[in-house]
């Protein structure tokens, strides 16, 4: 079995949630001894591979789904369309409107890749739903598979590292709008509650950074980039409550890793896994009213008790996923 993994072509430049998501899974196929390749324009042969696995629905990938259809291949597609940012009266819309010649090439395109797909691989219920409801992929062609974590976050072992505040709010992500530090900022600010914010600016956010610190108080502790699972461990582990604040998500990964410490979670309302429950998540509008209420509510809940391993999974656990499809669609050819 030869899987070729297809992300877009400024994959390698951008650093995100998705690109982490789909770098993982790809070593731990091959991990679990999986015979799978990156896509490379000049030298990959289609007609080498048994299954061609996209990872977007961007334009640039239609050619690769042609070419790969006429080798007669498999072709699975993780569309990564769960964000909440359109609704789906806008995406049913668009598509009728796309058929008009001209017009929104890139919702016809999205929606061909869609239809040429035999297996849709959607990262979170509502993702599952959307492609059924407004894309018209069928159930039994689908499979809800969410992201992983790294094993550190399953490891013990304590890191020395100090921590100068407790009782904290503890948020991470890249410092940009999107993100909406800033908001959180002022929230906590009006509770009187410490909070230590993980990340740098985004590209092309430093802007919205000197805005964020300029905001904050001494009771605000700018950490910066932390890749070290047992630092990260340890900051989750005492924090109070961790927040995710953002104008849009798909399956925001802090969220679980977050569950694994035992930590409870404020997430936005504006993410694909919402309205979904799970022991010890909350969710709240973006906006800093509602912020300010909910964490109120999150921090007074008491709930690390009921905190379980429910809905974590590894990496490696992941990709036993992504295999199992793989060979279920291998074996129907065989039929």
């Amino acid at each position: 079995m030869k899987i070729l993994f297809v992300p877009p072509l400024n994959f390698p430049l951008v650093v995100g949630g998705f690109q982490y998501q789909v770098r993982n899974i790809f070593n731990s196929l091959k991990g679990l001894n999986i015979d799978v390749s990156w896509y490379n324009l000049v030298e990959t042969n289609l007609s080498d591979y048994d299954i061609i696995h996209l990872h977007s629905t961007l334009p640039e990938l239609l050619s690769v789904a042609r070419r790969a259809k006429q080798f007669r291949k498999i072709v699975v597609l993780t569309p990564m369309i769960g964000s909440r940012v359109h609704s789906n009266l806008f995406y049913s819309n668009c598509i009728k409107l796309s058929k008009i010649p001209g017009i929104l090439p890139d919702v016809r395109i999205t929606n061909s890749l869609i239809r040429m797909s035999d297996f849709v691989i959607p990262l979170v219920r509502y993702e599952y739903e959307r492609l059924h409801d407004v894309f018209d992929v069928p159930f039994e062609r689908m499979k809800v598979i969410p992201n992983g974590m790294d094993n550190g976050f399953f490891e013990t072992t304590e890191s020395d590292v100090q921590i100068p505040v407790t009782d904290y709010l503890l948020t991470i992500g890249r410092i940009e709008p999107n993100k909406n530090q800033l908001s959180l900022i002022r929230a906590a600010k009006k509770l009187g509650r410490s909070v230590i914010i993980v990340g740098e600016a985004g590209n092309g956010h430093s802007d919205y950074e000197k805005l964020c610190r300029k905001e904050a108080d001494e009771n605000v502790m700018f950490w910066g980039k932390e890749f070290d699972k047992s630092v990260l461990r340890k900051l989750y582990k005492n924090a109070a409550l961790t927040v995710i604040q953002s104008y849009s998500e798909i399956l925001p990964l802090v969220t679980f890793e977050s569950l694994s410490q035992k930590t409870p979670v404020l997430c936005t309302d504006q993410c694909g896994i919402y309205p979904e429950k799970f022991n010890g998540v909350f969710y709240t509008s973006p906006d800093e009213k509602s912020l300010e209420k909910n964490l109120k509510i999150a921090l007074n809940a008491n709930c690390r008790d009921s905190i379980n391993r429910d809905g974590l999974f590894t990496w490696n656990e992941i990709a036993q996923q992504h295999i199992d499809i793989y060979h279920q669609l291998l074996n129907s050819l065989k039929k």
